[in-house]
């Protein structure tokens, strides 16, 4: 069951005709006499039902269309920033490709390292001193731990051969005393 349509509603969506203004307005007139009902006259300007179909039927249709326009034009504009975008991304791509930028090209995998921001700069800076500073030490107590190594090797080295020297300066001591 259809619930019926007021004449004020009717009035309201074809009052944007610029044909049926004169009409409408005419009639809306009427609608405002003092007794609240329509006049003689305003009755004979109305206009019939199939007349408002037609009318009602003109306008949806236009603005159908008016609303199909509108969205090909925004898929336009659309398609155009996103052809541009498109063109920017290669631009760019060829750019990182090339060995004169700026950022630091890895020849090797054809990757691309951006431009580290402060953050990402400062976190680098501070891991690279903490490797430093555990390397100096760790180098130090390492190079001194082989020197130690070294001069235990010689002196035990040295110590064998004055030991050995002496041991053959005894027996050539106790071997001559003999003769």
């Amino acid at each position: 069951m259809r619930s019926p349509i007021s004449l004020a509603a009717i009035c309201a969506s074809l009052a944007s005709l610029p044909d049926l203004t004169y009409a409408f307005s005419t009639v809306v007139a009427g609608a405002s006499t003092a007794a609240g009902s329509l006049s003689a006259t305003a009755t004979a300007a109305l206009p019939t039902p199939e007349e408002s179909a037609k009318a009602l039927s003109d306008y949806m249709a236009k603005a159908h269309e008016d609303k199909i326009r509108a969205v090909n034009d925004a898929e336009d504009r659309s398609r155009a920033r996103i052809q541009e975008l498109e063109e920017e991304v290669a631009d760019l791509k060829a750019k990182l490709a090339s060995p004169t930028v700026g950022g630091v090209s890895n020849e090797s995998d054809g990757s691309y390292a951006f431009p580290a921001t402060n953050k990402a700069q400062a976190e680098k800076i501070a891991a690279y001193q903490n490797f430093v500073a555990s390397y100096v030490v760790d180098s130090s107590i390492e190079k001194v731990r082989a020197v130690k190594d070294a001069e235990d090797k010689l002196r035990a080295n040295y110590e064998e051969k004055i030991a050995n020297l002496l041991a053959a300066k005894k027996n050539v001591d106790g071997a001559g005393g003999s003769d």
